[in-house]
């Protein structure tokens, strides 16, 4: 089993949560607000918790989770259901449930659910998608997650889940023509979307299109993660450096903006290592897809990269100024138990696909 191991996403993977974990140590030994205070062992004793389900998973028969993903999925809706009634509210949303010493989010296990129950969906009906009740069936299954996410509020995770149900449709056998219509209906129905937006969501996209309009409200935050990317330089300003995080200047730095903390404190150099990893955790993970032997492996992976390739791409976007603040994590770097023991989980799944294919060759 060990020497049919994608060892290098394993590899990569490991990489950025020791960075990860090193970037939140110096932070944590610098003075900050009280909003801004995190454990960092809790981190720890999650990477630790996620790499031994990581390994667990890799061992097992990912078919088995054709059975398991029903179950999961309305776990994960009851999750959901039950963080609005007995949740921490934190800045207007309440988004996790707390257990003393770490914070629960469900919305993390609801992304895997909505992964799993897709992907078996499609394999299942995969002679049948150009029907039309089957694309009301899959918009059904996003939209009952995305609206209890929605109720949090975290329009981010819902811009998320969006896109990989997009793509894994993309990826099925559903007719292109239908998937042609969802675009043409999802661009219709962004200004309409954007109307009902909450005033500090409208006020993010605003400052997006110009962080200057706005330098000391919504826009400050993108202009001091900016900031911090250009005064790391090349090498960076060491992890006991930078002026922007040690003094506080960037909001949020060790979940939403650990990407422009660890742009100051390692440099371009260190910023563009981070995002060749995550490059080659996709890329490994495009070569297990192509190379799993059933649709169900096939669209289990195409979900699991695609919800990395996305929060990536917004999460480094939105440090850099390319793209609206969201509050999605970076993955396997930003503070957060439930996101690292959930992100460590799916390689696993990538891992149980590559080494299950290697062994058998499955019929649809």
């Amino acid at each position: 089993m060990l020497r049919k191991i994608d060892w290098i996403l394993f590899a990569s993977v490991m990489l950025l949560t020791l960075v990860g974990l090193v970037v939140l140590h110096s932070i944590s030994l610098q003075e900050v607000a009280p909003s801004q205070s995190f454990n960092p062992v809790v981190q720890i004793m999650a990477a630790l918790l996620g790499i031994a389900a990581m390994i667990v998973m890799a061992r097992l028969d990912y078919r088995l989770l054709v059975r398991i993903a029903p179950m999961w999925y309305m776990v994960a809706i009851g999750l959901l259901a039950l963080v609005l009634i007995v949740g921490e509210t934190v800045s207007g949303a309440t988004r996790s449930i707390e257990l003393g010493f770490f914070e629960f989010q469900p919305t993390e296990v609801a992304k895997i659910g909505l992964i799993l129950m897709m992907a078996r969906y499609y394999s299942m009906h995969s002679h049948s998608l150009g029907k039309i009740r089957y694309v009301l069936g899959s918009l059904l299954l996003l939209g009952l997650v995305a609206a209890f996410i929605l109720m949090q509020p975290d329009l981010g995770s819902v811009v998320l889940i969006s896109a990989v149900w997009f793509i894994m449709t993309a990826m099925s056998s559903m007719r292109r023509v239908y998937v042609v219509a969802l675009i043409v209906i999802a661009a219709a129905m962004i200004p309409v979307v954007s109307s009902q937006l909450e005033p500090y969501q409208q006020a993010r996209i605003s400052s997006f299109f110009d962080p200057a309009a706005d330098p000391q409200g919504q826009g400050y935050n993108v202009n001091q993660a900016m900031i911090a990317v250009g005064s790391g330089q090349l090498l960076g300003r060491g992890l006991g450096g930078g002026t922007q995080s040690s003094l506080n200047f960037i909001p949020a730095q060790h979940t939403d903006f650990i990407f422009a903390v660890l742009a100051e404190k390692l440099g371009l150099l260190g910023g563009g290592v981070v995002i060749a990893l995550f490059g080659v955790v996709i890329w490994r993970g495009i070569l297990i897809a192509y190379r799993a032997r059933d649709r169900f492996g096939m669209l289990l992976a195409v979900g699991v990269v695609s919800a990395i390739f996305v929060q990536t791409v917004i999460t480094i976007g939105m440090n850099l100024g390319v793209a609206p603040v969201t509050g999605l994590p970076l993955p396997f770097i930003a503070y957060g138990g439930t996101s690292l023991m959930m992100s460590l989980f799916a390689i696993g799944i990538l891992q149980s696909i590559a080494t299950h294919s290697q062994e058998l060759h499955f019929r649809d």
